[in-house]
C-alpha cells in the first residue's frame, strides 16, 4: 500500500476500535491476509469486539472470520505501519527503501523542489529527510512553497523517456482535509517538543487546538511529506506517529561539558613514529636495505632486524593509533622517504633504500631535537612553504645526493603533512590553517595534566565547537545554502569533524608524543603532552627524551646487560640505538656489544653521546668497565669517503705527460702510465682536448661503470 492511498478519515474513524482489542488481537489482526479466512482462536476472544463494529463476519462453519471488504483499506494501512517499523528501526538504507516504494517520481520531484533542490536530487532529499534540517526547511517554507508546480512542455517533451516506464497509472487518491500551514507548523512544533513518538488515539487530547477534521489532515500532510512516520509498538501492538527517530534523538540530546577528568589504569608515553624511523635510518645507515622487485618490500630478514629495534608498544596503543609493527616500518619509510632522508636507489636492476647524506645530521641529534625536526616540518607545512636544502632537511629534487634516485620525487602526501586527512567539503570555505587553528582549540581545552576519555571529548567538541557548523552558518556558505544542496546535514558536519579529530589524535599525536595515552576501564583518555602543544601551536619549545621519563626503573649492570624493572618506552627508544634487545616487557631486555655501538656510530652516533644516554637513563652510576669498553668501540671507529674517479691508462709515460698536460691539472699520475681524473665530469672535455692532440680513446676497452673507454 502507498501512502498515498491511505484513506486518513476512515483510519481515524475505525481507530477506536482498535483500543479496543488486545495486544494478541491486535498482532493477528495486523498480520493477516485481507481475502483469507481467519480462525477466531487467533483473536485471543477478542472476535465478538471486531464482528460487533462491522470488521469480520463469521463464515457458515462459525470456527473463522473474513475481513469486510470495506475495512480492507484500515487493514492495509494497520499492516503498513506494523512492517516498515520505522519508528523501531529506522537508518539510511530503511529510508531509501521506504521513499522509493512509497513515493512515485513526480511525488519525490515534487518534494524536491518545495525545499530548494533540485528535481533529480532525490538522494539528497532522502538524506535529508532524516537530519533535523528537514523540518527546519518546512518550518521556513511558505505557501508558494507547497503549490505543486506545473512541468512546461519543454520539460515534459525533454523528459527521459524510461521515466514513463516507471510511474504506473495513479490510483484515485482519497480525501485530504485541507489544513492551515500555519496550523501544521504548529503540529510539527509540539512533535518536536515531544521526546518520542505518541500514540495516535492520544493525539486529539494532546492537540487541543485543532478540529477532528484539522487533526486528520495534519496527520496525513505531515506523514505524505515524510515530516511524521507512523509505527507499531511492538509490545503492545499500539499505533504510533512521530519524527524519524534520529531527529528526535538530536532535539532532545543533553547539552555536553567539558568531561570529567579520569585516572587511567595505564599509560604510554612515546613518540614511536620518530624512534621508528630513526631505527630504520640506523639500519639503513649500516648497509643498504634491499627490496623485493616484485612489491618493493625490505627483505622479510632486515624487516624483523628493524622490527626487533622498534620501541615497545603496547597491543592497545597499537590498536589506537592504527600501528601494528608492519605497518610501522612501512609508515616510517614513508615518512624518511618522503623528507629525504631515505631513498631508493637501483644498481643493476636489485632496488634499494638508502640513508641520504642529511640523515647522518638528523640522526646526530637528540631525541628531541630529531623529534623537533619533525614537528617543526609539520608546523610549517600550514603554510604551503616548499622544502628547502637548509639546516639538513628538505631539498630540492636531487638533493645534492651521489647518482641518480629513483624516488627523487617522492613528495610528502596525506600521510606525512599535517593533517593526516583530506580537507575536500564541497561548499566549504575552511582553509588547512583554519582547521588547525579548530584542532589546537579543541584539544587545548582539556586541562594540562588531566586525563579526558576520548569518546565523550569527540562528543562534545562536535555538538559545541565544530569549525564545520561554524562556516555552514556562514552567510556565504550557509547550510541551506551549500552543505545541505550537496547532501550534508549538520548531522554529517558532526560526524565529519569528530572523525578529524579522532584521526589527528591517532595518526598524529599519538605516534609523535603529543598525547599520554591511557587506558581505563570501557575506553581510552588521553593528555596532552608538551610535544603536542608544540605541534598545535601552543607552546614555543618543549622537552622529550630519557631524561624525563621516571627515574629508578633502569640498571646498567657490568655484564653489559640493561634492566628494566619497570616498562619505560622513552628509555627503551634512547637505549635500542646502542644496544640489541634481548627481550621485552622487564628484565634484562637489552645487551651492549660490540656490534650494536658500532650501529650506533655508522648511524652518527658518538661516544659522548652514547655514554649521556647511559648514564642519564641509570638509576646506579654508569659501570666503569662498561664506559671503558664503550669509549674505546668508539675510538676503533672510523670514516672514510668514496669517490668516484676516472683511470686513464697510456701506452708510455710520454703519452701520460700529455694526458697530465691537457688536463688543466685536474689529473695527476699514478704510475709512469696510469693517470688519474679525479673529476669525473671532466672527462668529456679532456677526451674532446686528446682527440685534438692526437690521443684516441680505445673503445673496445671501456673500464667498469663506463659508456666509453678511459686508455690511449
Amino acid at each position: 500500500m502507498k501512502l498515498r492511498e491511505i484513506d486518513w478519515i476512515d483510519f481515524f474513524r475505525r481507530l477506536p476500535v482498535w483500543e479496543r482489542l488486545s495486544a494478541p488481537a491486535r498482532l493477528a489482526f495486523a498480520k493477516m491476509q485481507p481475502s483469507q479466512l481467519q480462525p477466531l482462536a487467533k483473536f485471543a476472544g477478542d472476535h465478538y469486539v471486531l464482528m460487533e463494529s462491522g470488521f469480520m463476519t463469521l463464515d457458515q462453519s462459525k470456527k473463522k472470520l473474513s475481513l469486510n471488504k470495506d475495512c480492507w483499506p484500515f487493514a492495509a494501512t494497520i499492516r503498513l505501519m506494523f512492517n516498515d517499523d520505522l519508528l523501531g528501526s529506522p537508518g539510511h538504507e530503511a529510508m531509501h527503501k521506504y521513499v522509493t516504494y512509497q513515493l512515485e517520481l513526480d511525488e519525490r520531484e515534487a518534494l524536491c523542489e518545495s525545499i530548494g533542490l533540485r528535481t533529480w536530487q532525490t538522494g539528497e532529499m532522502e538524506h535529508l529527510a532524516t537530519s533535523v534540517q528537514w523540518l527546519e526547511r518546512f518550518l521556513a517554507c511558505g505557501a508558494s512553497d507547497l503549490k505543486p508546480r506545473e512541468r512546461s512542455q519543454r520539460e515534459m517533451r525533454y523528459r527521459p523517456a524510461w521515466s514513463y516506464y516507471q510511474e504506473p497509472e495513479p490510483k484515485a487518491v482519497p480525501k485530504r482535509p485541507a489544513v492551515p500551514l500555519e496550523l501544521m507548523k504548529g503540529m510539527l512544533r509540539k512533535f518536536m517538543s515531544w521526546r518520542g513518538p505518541v500514540p495516535i488515539a492520544d493525539l486529539a487530547a494532546r492537540l487541543p487546538e485543532l478540529s477532528p477534521e484539522t487533526l486528520v489532515g495534519a496527520v496525513a500532510m505531515g506523514v505524505d511529506r515524510l515530516l511524521l512516520f507512523p509505527g507499531v509498538r511492538q509490545e503492545d501492538m499500539t499505533l504510533m506517529l512521530g519524527l524519524w527517530p534520529a531527529i528526535t534523538r538530536r532535539l532532545h540530546r543533553p547539552r555536553l561539558k567539558l568531561p570529567a577528568a579520569v585516572q587511567p589504569d595505564e599509560v604510554f608515553e612515546g613518540a614511536f613514529l620518530m624512534e621508528d624511523m630513526t631505527a630504520m635510518l640506523v639500519a639503513a645507515s649500516a648497509q643498504p636495505l634491499r627490496l623485493r622487485r616484485t612489491d618493493l618490500t625490505i627483505f622479510a630478514k632486515a624487516a624483523e632486524e628493524i622490527a626487533s629495534n622498534l620501541t615497545a608498544v603496547p597491543e592497545w596503543v597499537a590498536n589506537v593509533a592504527k600501528a601494528k609493527v608492519s605497518s610501522r616500518i612501512e609508515n616510517a619509510s614513508k615518512w624518511l622517504r618522503a623528507w629525504k632522508l631515505l631513498a631508493k636507489r637501483s644498481d643493476a636492476e636489485q632496488p634499494y633504500l638508502e640513508a641520504t647524506r642529511r640523515a647522518a645530521e638528523w640522526l646526530a641529534q637528540t631525541s628531541k631535537g630529531r623529534l623537533k625536526a619533525l614537528l617543526d616540518r609539520l608546523r610549517g607545512s600550514l603554510q604551503g612553504a616548499r622544502r628547502k636544502p637548509s639546516s639538513g632537511h628538505g631539498g630540492g629534487p636531487h638533493d645534492d645526493e651521489e647518482g641518480e634516485y629513483d624516488d627523487v620525487y617522492y613528495e610528502e602526501s596525506g600521510h606525512t603533512k599535517f593533517l593526516p586527512f583530506r580537507l575536500d567539503l564541497s561548499g566549504s570555505s575552511l582553509t588547512i590553517q583554519q582547521l588547525a587553528e579548530a584542532l589546537a582549540a579543541a584539544f587545548a581545552a582539556v586541562p594540562d595534566g588531566q586525563f579526558c576519555p576520548v569518546n565523550t571529548f569527540l562528543a562534545w567538541r562536535c555538538q559545541e565547537h565544530n569549525p564545520y557548523l561554524t562556516d555552514a552558518a556562514d552567510g556565504r556558505h550557509g547550510v541551506s545554502q551549500g552543505h545541505a544542496s550537496r547532501g550534508l546535514t549538520v548531522e554529517d558536519l558532526e560526524t565529519r569533524w569528530a572523525h578529524d579529530l579522532d584521526e589527528f589524535l591517532r595518526l598524529r599525536l599519538v605516534p609523535l608524543g603529543g598525547v599520554r595515552l591511557g587506558a581505563v576501564r570501557g575506553g581510552i583518555s588521553f593528555a596532552l603532552t608538551p610535544a603536542g602543544r608544540y605541534l598545535l601551536g601552543l607552546a614555543v619549545d618543549f622537552e622529550y627524551g630519557h631524561e624525563h621519563a621516571p627515574h629508578g626503573q633502569v640498571i646498567v649492570q657490568p655484564n653489559f646487560e640493561v634492566m628494566f624493572l619497570a616498562p619505560s618506552p622513552l628509555a627503551e627508544a634512547a637505549v635500542a640505538r646502542i644496544a640489541e634487545r634481548r627481550g621485552r616487557g622487564g628484565g634484562a631486555m637489552f645487551q651492549i656489544t660490540k656490534k650494536s655501538i658500532f650501529v650506533a656510530a655508522g648511524g652518527g652516533m658518538t661516544a659522548e653521546q652514547a655514554l649521556d644516554v647511559l648514564q642519564r637513563i641509570s638509576s646506579k652510576p654508569l659501570p666503569a668497565n662498561v664506559a671503558r669498553e664503550v669509549q674505546g668501540w668508539f675510538d676503533q671507529c672510523r670514516q672514510i669517503t668514496v669517490e668516484p674517479t676516472v683511470l686513464i691508462r697510456c701506452p708510455d709515460a710520454d703519452t701520460a705527460a700529455r694526458v697530465v698536460a691537457a688536463s688543466g691539472k685536474r689529473a695527476a699520475l699514478l704510475t709512469e702510465t696510469v693517470v688519474e681524473l679525479q673529476d669525473a665530469a671532466a672527462r668529456t672535455e679532456l677526451v674532446r682536448k686528446l682527440h685534438g692532440l692526437g690521443i684516441f680513446v680505445d673503445k673496445g676497452h671501456s673500464g667498469p661503470g663506463h659508456r666509453h673507454g678511459g686508455r690511449s
